[in-house]
């Protein structure tokens, strides 16, 4: 895949990751509040398995559950992505 290519698939979702980001920023996750942690790890977790990924869930008992999503592709070059999301 080009460099134009990639940008201009990028550019032709924009509008969707945006309401997506819009939506994930909207919910309230402080890190000493692992309910509200959770919540958004629940959004979290839907969103990747509709988006075609197999995602682990590791139950915390303090502080917000951790995910870890896998996602299918070209297995030449794998690509890993860590994120905090409270």
């Amino acid at each position: 895949m080009s460099a134009q290519s990639l940008v201009e698939q990028a550019q032709a979702r924009q509008p969707e990751t945006l309401a997506l980001l819009q939506q994930i920023v909207e919910y309230e996750s402080p890190s000493s509040e692992k309910a509200a942690v959770d919540r958004l790890i629940d959004f979290l977790q839907a969103e990747m398995e509709v988006r075609g990924g197999a995602v682990e869930r590791l139950r915390q008992s303090e502080f917000g559950d951790l995910l870890i999503g896998r996602f299918p592709g070209d297995a030449r070059e794998p690509l890993f992505v860590m994120t905090h999301v409270d």
